[in-house]
């Protein structure tokens, strides 16, 4: 479908037809492969509607929103060393409370986070360039909620990692789960 060889209509008829034809696993099977198809195609309609969502959020004020690792424009279309070249620690002195830096975004991207569902899936991609859906949605969740990095430095890795990378599908991903995030800090050691 993604190259234009197989019509989503011919592929929704179909799951239509093994829906309706079929026991009950089956069924309930096609069922979620129809609710997936859909989701497929609202990424594309809003990529095609909104040109914009890959470089820039879909409501105007998340312009704005805070990262600890921001978005260096200057960097896009770049490879993703020059994206992670940005050298950034945020320090809050009332929280004594560092928030992230770029060492953060690589220990996500190579799978050392110390964190064993998020680094498991990232070594997958690392090794394989496959990941599944779910734990696409864990490590996105994990990079802009937890380690308060933009979005956009977990969609260009996908980009650059994925074997079935899709623009339209992991701008959805990660521009969706950044207008949710609430920044998460962590506590430096007390020696500090």
């Amino acid at each position: 479908m993604r190259h234009g060889e197989l019509s989503p209509r011919t592929v929704y008829h179909a799951a239509k037809e093994i829906q309706a034809g079929s026991r009950r696993a089956r069924a309930r099977s096609a069922a979620v492969f129809l609710r997936r198809l859909a989701w497929r195609d609202l990424a594309y309609w809003s990529l095609w509607r909104f040109p914009h969502l890959c470089d820039e959020p879909l409501r105007p004020q998340y312009a704005s929103q805070w990262w600890a690792l921001p978005w260096d424009p200057n960097g896009r279309g770049d490879s993703v060393p020059k994206a992670v070249d940005v050298s950034l620690v945020r320090w809050d002195r009332s929280r004594k409370t560092v928030v992230s830096n770029d060492a953060a975004l690589r220990a996500w991207q190579f799978g050392k986070t110390g964190y064993p569902l998020v680094d498991a899936a990232m070594r997958e991609l690392w090794v394989t360039g496959y990941m599944p859906n779910y734990t696409r949605h864990v490590v996105a969740g994990f990079l802009i909620e937890y380690l308060n990095v933009d979005w956009r430095h977990g969609q260009l890795w996908f980009h650059d990692t994925l074997v079935d990378a899709d623009v339209a599908i992991q701008v959805r991903t990660n521009s969706l789960l950044s207008v949710s995030k609430y920044p998460i800090t962590t506590q430096l050691p007390p020696n500090h």
